[in-house]
């Protein structure tokens, strides 16, 4: 039989355990979300340089020229916006008067991108959106 003694030590043991392992799960949950936000802008951002290839080359890079799917032609001129080298919009012009300075704030609109996603969010349509760059706290 226990006594009331070892059965409050038993419950403390079991509520140290279990925070340990909700704290683990949310460290997990968090780990998974920012690698999930990780792919996401790697994608934008290799299809960001496409775009600017094009655009170097005289293409045309407006959605309904772009060889890119919607989704991912949006995700990249969001990428592009948060670097500052368009306004948008569906007949987009690049501003890439110096190819060099728009590779470095294409690179850093990548970085901060991953590190405010909600930042990132921000320039896509509600369409485009998904749930990992809603308007929540920073990973």
């Amino acid at each position: 039989m226990s006594t009331p003694a070892a059965i409050l030590a038993d419950l403390v043991r079991l509520q140290r355990e279990t925070k340990a392992l909700r704290d683990r799960l949310t460290r997990d949950r968090e780990e998974r979300r920012r690698l999930a936000v990780a792919r996401i802008v790697d994608r934008a951002y290799l299809d960001a340089l496409a775009l600017c290839t094009l655009a170097i080359g005289g293409g045309a890079v407006g959605r309904e020229y772009s060889p890119l799917p919607q989704r991912r032609w949006r995700y990249a001129v969001a990428l592009l916006e948060l670097g500052g080298l368009t306004s948008g919009g569906r007949d987009l012009r690049l501003d890439l008067v110096d190819p060099e300075e728009a590779m470095r704030r294409l690179t850093t609109a990548a970085a901060e991108a991953k590190a405010q996603p909600h930042r990132y969010g921000a320039h896509l349509p509600d369409f485009a959106r998904p749930s990992l760059l809603q308007n929540s706290r920073a990973v």
